[in-house]
């Protein structure tokens, strides 16, 4: 909501490589009312070849790392974005 306090985002984005692979990235992020008010999410890459969406994945993982986000592992909730890298084919 653009007026009022909401405490979730989804977004789409789109990149293309300079080798011309396109990927497609859903972001579903959360912001928890709790103490800590931490984020919870997660990224979904897209593409038709898997070498761009692990690319992407990699260097998520690694952000989220270097920020101490949690360990960057598909699927375990550890309050930070966890990304779902997977090459999936165009439907």
């Amino acid at each position: 909501a653009l007026g009022g306090t909401s405490t979730f985002l989804a977004a789409n984005l789109y990149a293309k490589s300079i080798f011309g692979e396109d990927a497609l990235v859903n972001v579903s992020v959360e912001k928890k009312e709790d103490a800590d008010g931490k984020l919870t999410g997660y990224i979904r890459i897209r593409s038709k070849t898997q070498g761009i969406a692990l690319s992407l994945g990699d260097r998520i993982a690694l952000v989220q790392r270097m920020q101490g986000l949690g360990d960057g592992r598909k699927g375990k909730k550890t309050g930070a974005i966890q990304p779902a890298a997977k090459a999936e084919g165009a439907e």
